[in-house]
């Protein structure tokens, strides 16, 4: 019985072969196109979905995998613990070197050298002790700027005087020692002692 309404099926749709179908048959016409109406095979008729739209059992293992990169760690990396022990040994041992070796080599030259170098090595010491923050290298480096100025500028006095009150408040004391070197007022060199080391 299938195979026969298997073949009138092909007979009546196919038009070459519908020659051959019999003339008067006792089966009604069957229609060109099936209609399927379970609501799965609509679903799947309509789309390209694996499983159904609600199910997250294929990105289930996606998910628990993100869950397990994105969890913060207690502990930092090997790696990263032994680049900062090396630089801090690194660190530690410039600051060493330059405040234990090289700046008491400098004040050893320092005392140990001949009257006309004299004067060219104290400056640079006291540039210096000023870039390093220390207080009585910085008066100095401010009262021989002012005296520098008396001597090459004509009317630095004057301009001291005009420029006193539009200097910023926190160069208020390295500016009166340069006030204090245009107009004379004390002795640079007796008054401070620039010195590197304590």
């Amino acid at each position: 019985m299938a195979v026969v309404l298997v073949l009138s099926c092909l007979l009546f749709t196919h038009p070459s072969l519908q020659a051959f179908a019999p003339t008067s048959t006792t089966l009604p016409p069957l229609p060109t196109t099936l209609t399927i109406s379970t609501a799965a095979a609509e679903v799947s008729a309509a789309s390209n979905l694996a499983a159904s739209a609600d199910s997250l059992t294929m990105y289930e293992h996606l998910l628990q995998a993100q869950a397990a990169l994105t969890v913060p760690s207690e502990e930092e990396p090997s790696t990263v613990t032994s680049v900062k022990a090396a630089v801090r040994t690194f660190i530690e041992t410039a600051l060493h070197g330059f405040f234990y070796g090289f700046l008491p080599a400098v004040e050893r030259k320092r005392r140990s050298v001949s009257e006309e170098e004299k004067g060219v090595l104290d400056l640079v010491i006291e540039v210096l002790g000023s870039l390093l923050g220390v207080q009585d290298c910085s008066r100095l480096v401010a009262c021989r700027t002012g005296r520098l100025a008396a001597t090459k500028v004509p009317g630095a006095a004057m301009a001291v005087m005009m420029l006193e009150n539009m200097v910023p408040a926190g160069l208020k004391v390295w500016f009166a020692g340069v006030k204090a070197g245009v107009l004379g007022l004390e002795d640079c060199v007796e008054g401070y002692r620039c010195a590197l080391v304590e």
